[in-house]
């Protein structure tokens, strides 16, 4: 629980990473630990993985939705979004992986973006610490209350988005694996991550009520971003939308990076849902 306190104090440029970096090197040695080292002994370790998994998406979803500052806010949701992630490990099939890996890039994506547009509304200093300070945004800047909008969304998993499709496979993933094991705890959880992900949605569209319903509009001084800034917003977006609405060339990609044990392939050989 470390993450909200370094989250909020350190620069929003270190912020990022940390909510990016850090997440995709930690799940990359996951990944080989659980899928590799692991497989065999799934049976064993999947239901104390699940646990963890539901601990760790109620425990950040609901410490961010009583958040003020966006950047704990932020980091809270970090958390939950671990948790989402960890599904991918526990179905250890085809879908499974897929949204491991999908989520994972969608993810890096949606913060970059996030954190892009808390970066753009310093104010002397203070580097757009509170979800406050963006009232008014979608009157001053526009084009960037509705990219903050789209990240926010995807964060939630709104269909259209690529948040949506990661989430999708991996909630897919895990019911396959309840079908394959005949275990109704893998529906649970399920219905778990589910009720959480509705709940997510209440501290996401917080940031789009204050930029467009806001009852005053946010300081006069014109936002300034560097061209470097500018382009890894807009690129982020564009990852966002296209993931969302055109999903089949990173599932590919996404079954030769992370390749289903042979074990979860065999219990995995429906048709993908994308395509019935």
């Amino acid at each position: 629980m470390w993450a909200p306190d370094a989250y909020e104090g350190a620069p929003t440029s270190v912020t990022a990473f940390l909510s990016t970096g850090s997440k995709a090197a930690s799940f990359a040695l996951y990944a080989r630990i659980f899928f590799v080292a692991l497989g065999p002994m799934q049976i064993d370790w999947a239901p104390l993985l699940g646990i963890v998994a539901a601990l760790t998406i109620v425990v950040g979803n609901w410490a961010a939705v009583t958040q003020e500052n966006s950047k704990r806010l932020l980091a809270y949701s970090s958390i939950s979004n671990a948790g989402y992630l960890l599904l991918g490990l526990i179905a250890n099939n085809i879908y499974g992986n897929i949204g491991l890996a999908i989520y994972l890039l969608v993810y890096t994506l949606m913060n970059i973006g996030a954190f892009g547009v808390i970066i753009s509304l310093r104010r002397r200093g203070i580097i757009g610490d509170n979800v406050d300070d963006m009232t008014g945004l979608a009157q001053k800047a526009p084009g960037m209350a509705a990219m903050m909008g789209i990240f926010m969304l995807s964060l939630g998993g709104l269909p259209g988005t690529g948040g949506f499709i990661g989430k999708y496979f991996l909630l897919w993933g895990l019911l396959q694996r309840g079908e394959a094991a005949h275990k109704s705890w893998y529906y649970w959880l399920a219905g778990w991550a589910v009720i959480n992900i509705v709940v997510s949605f209440y501290y996401y569209i917080r940031f789009i009520r204050v930029m467009y319903l806001g009852d005053r509009i946010a300081d006069e001084e014109p936002l300034t971003m560097s061209p470097a800034l500018r382009t890894a917003m807009i690129v982020s977006l564009i990852g966002i939308v296209f993931i969302g609405v055109y999903p089949q060339p990173f599932i590919v990609l996404a079954q030769k990076l992370i390749p289903a044990q042979p074990a979860a392939s065999s219990a995995s050989s429906k048709a993908s849902p994308t395509s019935q």
